[in-house]
């Protein structure tokens, strides 16, 4: 076996052992139960109409449908979600032209070893269609079709992909414009697309709260590049501004001096997130969609080596500082992973199927969004909210209510009571504490997944 086969297996099972042993330790927290819910919950239109105002394409969903509808545990989202970018980093490994330091650095990187494989949700999906589309960039003209069909899948994946595949479209429509199939899937996807979502942020209460409060495009500037750098330089935001911007800026440079078409694709898409995070999404900017960005990169730096087949000193140096920088990160969160738990919704679960089995019925204080990864646990237990008197699973975010969609139901006859966040019901209340996660959590301190059960007679 070569030299660069042993290595390409070794750096294999080396990603898929640790990987799997994160996946094992990972807790299901409310972004990724929600869109479990609303699979198991909702018919097909109504899946649809949850997936405009929640701002991502079908795709997930789509892929979701037959594991949460032949009642299958939510863990087997989680084991979809890493084997898709399993396969994409097995494809990587084997199929990109980069050296040995560069593939390890990629492979390792925060988003490919933790954020898209660990935590379940649809962000799986943009690596592998990425690398096909890198992979079959020189041979576009030649297999137009796949070609094609690679590209409306990725711009099915995330609404962030959108200016991405949108520009690859315009790009490939130009370079083949006697192809009339391709252009007319194009037309229906993307307008599909833009129908699906051109109000969502009108619809949506929560993007309307975030674009009533953070409208300065320095702060997105800047909150980008803090996020890039996640839990790593959390207290320097000059330095990180100055590494991140100044590798960017060195990137285009680059980009631009070697091939015009590549510079468009990237900087299009740059201006684009960009423009998304202003008009939308700044409350949301975590480091998986900062991640994406880097993602665009490889795609970039894939197509320039594949297509002028030698190594270019800047963009290489330009990969290196960014995901050395996002490999630190990946080891980072597989460590916190395993040592802390990512919501107390696991751990709550399976103390109510193992102590309290027979009793289905519970009702809930707190932040309701944060019990849907509860519910995507207990399938079927009934977990009744009495500010909206009905039983919730995922968070409707048009009518800033948790239930199904459903009718008002009537208060269950029980005794016991789940709270989220701070202790509010007490002994002197009549109530006796069974259960308390971990207060150490590792999803977001603005509405903890800490949990408490309570029995009351």
């Amino acid at each position: 076996m070569e030299t660069s086969k042993k290595f390409n297996w070794i750096l294999i099972i080396i990603y898929f052992l640790i990987t799997l042993t994160a996946l094992f330790f990972h807790e299901i927290w409310r972004d990724e139960a929600q869109a479990w819910c609303i699979v198991r919950d909702l018919g097909f239109i109504d899946i649809y109409n949850m997936a405009r105002v929640e701002g991502h394409p079908m795709l997930w969903y789509l892929i979701l449908f037959p594991f949460a509808k032949t009642g299958l545990p939510i863990i087997s989202m989680q084991f979809v979600s890493w084997l898709i970018v399993f396969a994409s980093v097995i494809f990587f490994v084997f199929k990109s032209p980069f050296n040995c330091l560069q593939k390890t650095l990629i492979t390792f990187s925060a988003g490919i070893i933790y954020f898209l494989p660990i935590i379940a949700r649809n962000y799986a999906l943009i690596p592998i269609f990425i690398f096909l589309l890198a992979y079959f960039y020189p041979k576009r003209t030649e297999k137009p079709y796949l070609y094609s069909i690679l590209i409306i899948l990725l711009s099915q994946t995330h609404i962030l992909m959108l200016g991405f595949s949108l520009n690859l479209a315009f790009i490939f429509f130009f370079e083949t414009r006697k192809k009339l199939i391709p252009a007319i899937l194009f037309i229906i996807n993307f307008s599909f697309i833009f129908y699906s979502f051109y109000n969502m942020s009108e619809l949506n209460l929560a993007v309307n709260t975030y674009n009533q409060h953070f409208k300065n495009f320095y702060h997105i500037i800047k909150y980008f590049s803090d996020y890039f750098f996640t839990d790593l330089f959390n207290y320097t935001p000059a330095f990180n501004l100055i590494i991140f911007y100044g590798t960017l800026a060195v990137i285009l440079y680059s980009l631009f001096k070697t091939d015009k078409k590549i510079f468009t694709i990237f900087s299009v898409s740059l201006i684009y997130i960009f423009f998304v995070y202003l008009k939308i999404w700044f409350g949301g900017i975590y480091y998986q969609k900062a991640f994406l960005l880097l993602l665009i990169f490889v795609f970039c730096f894939w197509c320039i080596k594949n297509t002028y087949k030698t190594d270019f000193k800047l963009l290489n140096i330009s990969l290196i500082v960014l995901f050395s920088i996002s490999s630190i990160i990946g080891c980072f969160n597989i460590f916190k992973e395993i040592k802390y738990d990512f919501s107390g919704s696991k751990k709550t679960a399976e103390f109510i199927k193992n102590n309290l089995k027979n009793e289905k019925n519970f009702i809930v204080y707190g932040y309701l969004f944060t019990f849907s990864p509860i519910s995507g646990y207990l399938k079927d237990y009934n977990l009744y909210s009495n500010m909206f008197k009905g039983n919730i699973t995922y968070y409707n975010f048009v009518k800033n209510s948790y239930i199904n969609l459903s009718k008002q139901v009537q208060k269950p006859e029980t005794k016991y009571y789940i709270t989220q966040g701070e202790k509010i019901l007490f002994e002197e209340m009549g109530y006796k504490e069974l259960f308390a996660s971990n207060e150490e959590i590792l999803s977001e301190k603005e509405h903890p997944e800490v949990f408490r059960i309570y029995y009351k007679e």
